[in-house]
């Protein structure tokens, strides 16, 4: 199915150097079950008017007990402690789905439920915070939060890709790339002139492709060209590390599931490019630039690219529904594994050398 973005991120939400790569991708992904009645959604009620956060400890609901069947769809960090998985849970009557969003403040030791958007789980797609109290859920709408989850409201009546860094929301929409302050405000339109195919984020820019060409565009700018060293017909697809760490993988047709890829890295924003080997050809990627290397997010699998080599730290059976690195240290991805028939999420905490399947 296409899944909507870091995105890489990313959420990117972690550090501000930090890319969440957006990129519409084929994925395996669980077969939704049919939305349950409004009754029977085990959410935690969200109150239309929060008691507002006290001024010193941690922000948002305390939370409670994940329900049991919890199956995770999409997932953010901003930091290695604190962050936040999108799923859903069978209702309570056993027919049909209610949607689900747990929260850890453990590095994913334990997790809680808070309240979620009142939507349906055959629709929920991303979930990004860009801090504690500001978050965004996407489906056939876009939900924002401002009190660290206690309440959502819908900001746009439309699907969208999403990604947040550096105090900023951003979405593309209908090939169009808006922004807007992470603590509320309106979108602004901030590049029309191309139809925006995957993009990433960093503090206070974006850098987008429209499939054929690179764009840098610093928030409330113009969208600068940036030369890509990509064969014709490839498509580039970006990761940022820092304003001036760049990677980039140019994607050629795909074929049975493959697609022939090639990567090069910049450390000068994309003025210039060397050549960083042959990333995975399985169809399908978001590039995540960290202290460790760099990890390029595959339909079935996440590669790192370190010491000038290509080498596979996770594979699933299933197809990976969604996947990031966060920071060097922290990583997750979402999909199927082993004989299990739904996904399942698994965290590193040393840039992915190990993998531990969550228990929610």
């Amino acid at each position: 199915m296409k899944r909507a973005v870091s995105l890489l991120v990313l959420a990117t939400s972690l550090l501000a150097g930090c890319s969440h790569s957006t990129r519409p991708r084929v994925t395996a992904s669980p077969t939704p079950s049919p939305t349950a009645a409004a009754s029977e959604d085990p959410r935690p009620t969200a109150d239309a008017t929060p008691t507002p956060p006290p001024s010193t400890g941690p922000v948002g609901p305390v939370g409670t007990k994940v329900p049991s069947g919890f199956t995770p769809m999409s997932a953010t960090f901003i930091s290695d402690r604190t962050g936040w998985v999108l799923g859903a849970s069978p209702c309570p009557s056993g027919k049909g789905r209610c949607d689900v969003i747990a929260r850890t403040r453990d590095g994913g030791a334990s997790w809680l439920a808070i309240p979620s958007p009142a939507t349906s789980p055959d629709h929920l797609a991303q979930i990004r915070f860009a801090g504690e109290r500001d978050g965004f859920v996407t489906g056939d709408q876009l939900w924002a939060t401002h009190d660290g989850g206690a309440s959502w409201h819908v900001v746009r009546n439309s699907d969208v890709q999403l990604a947040a860094a550096g105090g900023r929301a951003w979405i593309s929409q209908d090939g169009r790339l808006y922004s807007a302050p992470a603590a509320g405000g309106p979108f602004a339109l901030e590049a029309s002139g191309s139809q925006v195919q995957s993009f990433a984020v960093r503090a206070g820019e974006a850098v987008y492709s429209d499939g054929t060409s690179l764009f840098r565009l610093p928030h409330a700018g113009s969208p600068q060209r940036v030369t890509v060293p990509c064969s014709s017909g490839a498509s580039p697809v970006v990761g940022l590390g820092s304003s001036t760490h760049w990677f980039l993988v140019c994607e050629g047709d795909a074929g049975l599931g493959h697609q022939d890829k090639q990567a090069f890295q910049s450390l000068d924003a994309g003025a210039t490019w060397k050549p960083a080997g042959t990333p995975p050809s399985l169809t399908g990627t978001d590039i995540y630039v960290t202290g460790e290397g760099t990890f390029v997010v595959d339909h079935q699998e996440i590669a790192v690219y370190r010491s000038g080599s290509w080498r596979p730290v996770l594979r699933t059976d299933g197809g990976v529904n969604e996947g990031g690195f966060e920071s060097a240290a922290l990583g997750y991805c979402i999909g199927g594994f082993g004989s299990e028939s739904v996904a399942a999420m698994k965290l590193t905490h040393d840039a992915g050398r190990s993998w531990r399947t969550v228990a929610f």
